[in-house]
């Protein structure tokens, strides 16, 4: 006998319950929203009809992606969207994309091209409803977690691709996953909700829907209990991982250092200590992780690839981290989503002559020791100076300073030599890694003559005089050494 649809609702209210997906409907002093995704199937129907009998009503916002990849039948949906919608009073925002256009511009499959346009979106809905806590509920089950298995194994995976699909991966919340499809369609038939059905989901062009069509029945033919043979497999293996992680943490943990470069903060690996695993691709993906970059799978097999064949100064961006494979680590530099390279900051007398901290230059808190000193004095030590700093008649200057990241095509005229040189030719001088090029900062007057390349070479403008009367002293301030070293 078929759960009713009250007893079912009970079981998802259970799951969000035990897994935290959602604050309670009625939770005093909670402000949140939760953005559901309306294909209009059998999946997300059930999703938005279970959380508006749970008495998430006043919490819902649907959303409806229009990919315009089946013509008529792409606008059938979102008009039934609408419907339903309306039906049960509740908001819908809709959004239309042109995904074969997008899908050439990024070269992605088709099934990957509409995965980034929906999430894209939704967290754009995500970062505009700054005022409560925003989900992004989807509706994947049980089923669906079972094909991604069999899928991730087909490629071949480690221990987090044979565990199926995330329960909670950051705000995105999947409430269904205590549920088989039979179980959904129960639903909808004993609750008499109408849904659509996606065409293309009984075509076997794609690898889920063979795996899905042909593959999972001729499984359950040969072993009627195979589903749920592998959803139990697949929870031993998440409380395996769960053992495994903090093993791996307490190793990486071990093997990380940290270390500053021109006040920004470092995590680097020795890639001695990553070539001790037996398998790289997995201690590089886990390394990653670590450091919250969150990388794919592909990313991680391609630095592994490069460190295997001894590849070095390549870098790699994404997800606000800066990645840099050098001959002996892999460095990791996070990156705030409002620094970019094209900040500019400038600064003159009237502003003061205090020390300018690494807060206001790049808006990063950073150790106090660090810091980039603008100072005036009136005596001019005259011993002790260091390529490293710079030294200038204040009077002579032309205002404003700039502060801005080194870009190709830079020369500057080094304090003690004729001529110029190019600031590329100085930092390989230096032995400069690309994320340190990356994050040197270049002191320019205003007309753009380089006058200070941060912890390496002084130039030779606004030299000392015997009549200078105020000199100006630059200088990056940190605690360590101009080179990052293992």
């Amino acid at each position: 006998m078929s759960p009713s649809p009250e007893q079912i609702r009970q079981v998802v209210g259970n799951f969000i319950i035990q897994n935290s997906l959602l604050p309670l409907p009625d939770q005093e002093g909670k402000d949140f929203s939760i953005v559901v995704g309306l294909s209009g199937g059998p999946d997300s129907v059930v999703l938005a009809h279970i959380l508006l009998h749970l008495g998430y009503r006043e919490h819902l916002i649907l959303t409806h992606c229009n990919f315009h990849l089946r013509g008529e039948e792409s606008d059938r949906d979102e008009r039934f969207c609408i419907q339903l919608a309306q039906q049960w009073g509740l908001p819908l925002q809709t959004r239309s994309f042109d995904t074969m256009q997008y899908m050439k511009e990024k070269h992605l499959s088709l099934e990957m091209a509409c995965r980034e346009l929906r999430y894209n979106w939704w967290n754009t809905i995500v970062s505009a409803n700054n005022s409560s806590q925003t989900y992004i509920c989807v509706g994947h089950h049980q089923d669906d977690s079972i094909e991604t298995i069999l899928m991730n194994l087909m490629r071949g995976t480690g221990i987090d691709g044979l565990t199926g699909i995330r329960t909670i991966n950051e705000h995105v919340v999947r409430p269904l996953l205590c549920l088989n499809r039979n179980k959904i369609l129960d639903y909808l038939q004993e609750s008499k909700l109408k849904y659509i059905t996606d065409s293309s989901n009984l075509e076997n062009d794609f690898l889920r829907n063979k795996i899905r069509n042909q593959l999972l029945p001729l499984m359950e033919e040969i072993n009627a209990n195979a589903k749920n043979g592998i959803l139990h497999t697949a929870n031993i293996l998440k409380n395996e991982q769960k053992w495994a992680n903090i093993g791996i943490e307490f190793c990486l943990k071990q093997h990380t250092q940290t270390a500053f470069f021109n006040g920004e903060k470092l995590n680097l690996i020795a890639l001695q200590t990553l070539k001790k695993s037996h398998n790289l691709p997995n201690a590089v993906y886990h390394y990653l992780q670590h450091c919250e970059c969150h990388p794919s799978e592909g990313l991680a097999h391609r630095i592994a690839t490069e460190i295997t064949s001894g590849s070095k100064n390549i870098t790699y961006e994404g997800n606000n981290h800066y990645l840099c494979l050098t001959s002996d680590a892999l460095i990791v530099h996070y990156i705030p989503s409002d620094i970019h390279e094209t900040d500019h900051y400038t600064w003159t007398p009237e502003e003061g002559w205090e020390i300018l901290s690494k807060q206001e230059i790049t808006s990063q808190t950073i150790e106090s020791e660090v810091a980039l000193s603008v100072c005036a004095i009136n005596n001019f030590p005259g011993k002790g100076i260091t390529p490293a700093e710079s030294w200038m008649d204040a009077d002579t200057v032309a205002f404003p300073l700039h502060f801005r990241r080194w870009k190709q095509g830079d020369r500057i005229s080094p304090f003690g030599m004729k001529g110029s040189r190019l600031v590329s030719d100085i930092f390989s001088d230096a032995h400069y890694s690309p994320i340190e090029k990356k994050l040197c900062w270049i002191v320019t007057d205003n007309l753009d003559n380089i006058l200070y390349i941060s912890n390496l070479r002084a130039s030779s403008y606004y030299s000392i005089t015997p009549i200078t009367k105020r000199v100006i002293h630059l200088q990056m301030l940190t605690n360590i050494s101009k080179t990052i070293k293992l």
